[in-house]
This record gives C-alpha cells, sequence and structure tokens, in this order.
C-alpha cells in the first residue's frame, strides 16, 4: 500500500491515508529454480585427491562433510566454485552464466552454507573462495567478521557498492546470519549448498533472493546436491504452496492443487548441454514416491506437537533411515559409525533430538507401504481404519516398528505430520 488521499474506489472503508497502488505487482519477482548435480567436480577433485570426503571410513560426499573440514575439501570447493562462477574446468552443467542464460545480472549472488558450521571452519571456507575468485569481493556474514543480524544487510550493501567502484562480482557466504530481515535487491542468484534443513528455513533463505531491484529481474534459486534424485530442498516449499492453495479453494485433492501450482514454476536441470524444464509429469512422478515425500514430511513436522511420552517411544524406536543407491549420486563407499562426543547441554541436547525425531518420522513415513500392503488396504486412510479394528494387525505394527500403532494415529491427530503429504504417495 502506498499513501494516497482517502480512496474513491471502497469510500466505505474510513482510511484516510492510504489507497490501493495499480502498479504494485511489478515488485513481484519472477522466480527460477535450478537443481545442480555435484558429482562430476566431486570425480575430478577426487583424481587429485583419492581421500577426498573420507572421514572414519565414511565416503559419502556431503556438505556436512565439507562444513566439519573445508581444508581438507579445498580442491572440490575451489573447482565447484570456479566452474559455477567462471565457467572453468569444462563443467558446463555448473556453469551459471551459461545456464541461465547470456543475459545480464547484477553479478551479486549469495550462498547459504550448512547452518552447523563452526565459525573457524566458515573463516576457512572465506579464505578459499577468496583464493579461487579473485575477481570477486567475498562477502563473510558472520560474528567472527563483525556481521550480526542487525547490521548484516547494510554491511552487505556496502560491499557490494564497494565492490562494484573495484569492478568486482560480489559473493555472500553465510549460514544461519541474513536468513530473516536482510533485503538486499541486487542479489540475482541464490546457492544452497546443504545437504538438510527444515523447510521453514529453507523457505527464509530462498526468499533472499527475491527481494525486488528491477522491473525485469529474476530471482534465480539454485540447489547444489551430491544426489539430484534425493534433492528435496525445493519440494517442502511447492508442496506447501499446494496444500495452502487446496485449502483456500477448498479442494479435496492436494495432487490437483499440487497440478496446478506446478504449472506456475519454472524448474530447470543443469546438464552440459543447458537448462533442461522438468515437465509436470515428471515432477509429479519424482515427489510423489515415497522416499521423496518421507523426507518432506520429517521437514515439515511440527516436532512441538509430538508428548513426552511419545517423543521418548520415536526417539527409542528401533527403525532407522534407508539411503538407496542411485546413478546420479557421486561415489559412495562403505559407512562407517559415527563416534559420539561427550555430553551436550541440554537445550543443544533438544535441538538434536528433534532433528532425530524428525528422521525416526522420515524413516516410519518410508515404511508405510508396509502398514498398506499388511492391511490389503488402498491408502493410509484405510489402512488406519484396518488397524483400529484388528489387534492382530496392531501387534504385528508393534512388532514391526518397535512402537505402538497408536502412535502413528497420535502423530496424525496432532498435526505432527500431514496427512495430505502422505495420501500423495503412489503405493
Amino acid at each position: 500500500m502506498t499513501c494516497y488521499k482517502q480512496s474513491s474506489l471502497f469510500p466505505y472503508m474510513k482510511l484516510k491515508h492510504f489507497g490501493i497502488d495499480p502498479a504494485r505487482h511489478k515488485l513481484v519477482v519472477d522466480v527460477q529454480f535450478y537443481q545442480m548435480g555435484l558429482k562430476n567436480v566431486v570425480e575430478a577433485a577426487r583424481k587429485a585427491d583419492p581421500e577426498l570426503f573420507v572421514d572414519d571410513g565414511d565416503y559419502l560426499p556431503s556438505w556436512s562433510k565439507f562444513a566439519r573440514n573445508p581444508t581438507k575439501a579445498k580442491g572440490f570447493f575451489t573447482r565447484m566454485l570456479r566452474a559455477i562462477f567462471n565457467g572453468e574446468h569444462g563443467h558446463d552443467e555448473l556453469n551459471f552464466d551459461y545456464q541461465k542464460g547470456a543475459e545480464n545480472d547484477s553479478g551479486v549472488y549469495m550462498m547459504f552454507l550448512p547452518s552447523n558450521m563452526k565459525l573457524d571452519n566458515l573463516k576457512q571456507a572465506v579464505i578459499i573462495a577468496s583464493e579461487a575468485l579473485p575477481n570477486y569481493a567475498i562477502v563473510p556474514l558472520s560474528s567472527t567478521h563483525g556481521v550480526s543480524n542487525y547490521n548484516a544487510q547494510k554491511k552487505a550493501k556496502d560491499a557490494i557498492e564497494l565492490a562494484r567502484r573495484d569492478g568486482k562480482k560480489v559473493l555472500i557466504l553465510a549460514t544461519c546470519i541474513a536468513q530473516r530481515s536482510f533485503s538486499v535487491g541486487k542479489i540475482n542468484g541464490t546457492f544452497l549448498a546443504y545437504d538438510n534443513g527444515e523447510a521453514g528455513a529453507t523457505i527464509q533463505k530462498i526468499s533472499r533472493g527475491l527481494t525486488p531491484d528491477t522491473p525485469d529481474k529474476i530471482g534465480r534459486i539454485v540447489s547444489l546436491s551430491f544426489d539430484p534424485r534425493r534433492d528435496d530442498k525445493l519440494d517442502s516449499l511447492i508442496l506447501q504452496t499446494a496444500i495452502n492453495y487446496a485449502k483456500s479453494h477448498n479442494m479435496a485433492s492436494v495432487k490437483d492443487a499440487l497440478t496446478l501450482v506446478l504449472k506456475t514454476v519454472d524448474i530447470f536441470n543443469c546438464t552440459e548441454n543447458g537448462k533442461i524444464a522438468i515437465r509436470v509429469d515428471e515432477y509429479l512422478d519424482e515427489v510423489v514416491n515415497r522416499e521423496r515425500i518421507s523426507r518432506v514430511v520429517g521437514k515439515m513436522a511440527y516436532v512441538d506437537k509430538i508428548g513426552e511420552s511419545l517423543r521418548e517411544a520415536l526417539l527409542n524406536s528401533n527403525f532407522s533411515r534407508y539411503i538407496p543407491e542411485t546413478e546420479d549420486v557421486a561415489q559412495k563407499g562403505k559407512v562407517g559409525p559415527k563416534s559420539k562426543k561427550g555430553n551436550p547441554k541440554k537445550s543443544k541436547q533438544r535441538k538434536e533430538e528433534d532433528s532425530l525425531l524428525r528422521e525416526k518420522i522420515v524413516a516410519l513415513c518410508e515404511n508405510l507401504d508396509i502398514v498398506v500392503f499388511g492391511t490389503n488396504s488402498k491408502n493410509m486412510n484405510e489402512a488406519i481404519a484396518a488397524l483400529n479394528d484388528d489387534t492382530e494387525l496392531q501387534a504385528s505394527f508393534e512388532q514391526e516398528f518397535g512402537i505402538p500403532y497408536t502412535a502413528l494415529t497420535e502423530l496424525i491427530q496432532s498435526g505432527a505430520i500431514n496427512m495430505n503429504l502422505i495420501e500423495l504417495v503412489k503405493y
């Protein structure tokens, strides 16, 4: 709304200082989503360093491992940054200018690294990025660089102006700072460089690239993934939009709402031959598989709604996540056990338990096909009804999952998990 004299359009409204701004819609930023797979750059970096990402016998590449030791992964990070921002090393699937097209933009980009990255490790990542991209001004947003949520926006704008005078482009690096209350219109590309993350936090990070600047601005959101087939950072945003649309339009089918939403969204796979738009039917087929939906249900779970007794039961349950192999995953090896360190403070312990709870919910949802087929049902609603009426099936559920069947109904009835999403799954 913009200040005007009282509007003649709505004389019954007693607003003397506000009126309709007919040009407001022009400030809405168009959005494009890009999925960039890192398989090729990882394999190229491994030729120079065969032990890349090795950690206690675990060869599975991940952003979490990079966050724990950026210096060890310097070859990978350097190669990736130069490929994305300078088009070097022949990785056309990562060349951002090539993927988005030749049109000019502000040359200001933002990259979110894992939120649990320690400050000392973030400092190392900043040093590596500065050495890799001398034609860029690297702008770190962290307390160790004198930045807080209060002054992050001003620091970034000042750095952008200084870089412009020096003829440099800008790459802003952040973890947690600036994911809220941070509006810098010059940002034309937002890169998500982390493995997982809560749906709300991802939506906030995506929004950093959607501040209006010029009438023709396109906010480009790039998800950097070691395994594109399991990359679900964009799913939660799209599915939540579909749920909201179905609710506001009294639609019985979330899948129908999802189809309509997808027709308004541009999502591209990045390939060596340029970006390829993902078709609506193709995305639907990918997103409604059990593993994909289950991960989104876990991300969007309201763990605070789970009662303490159920919380304890889930944390002590005997099921765990199953991660299938895919052709597009960067090379893997055996995954060794991770050591447990010390006794964390209570607040940190609660946060870690919440993360584990989400994993347990994902594991439960990934295995709900057992419940559907075991009860000879077509969907989860029918399966739950069958469980309610059969003590033998209830005993089988408890034996299989290590929790009483009422745990599932409590998760649904409390609103901790969204039944609309579960019903999207194809069994």
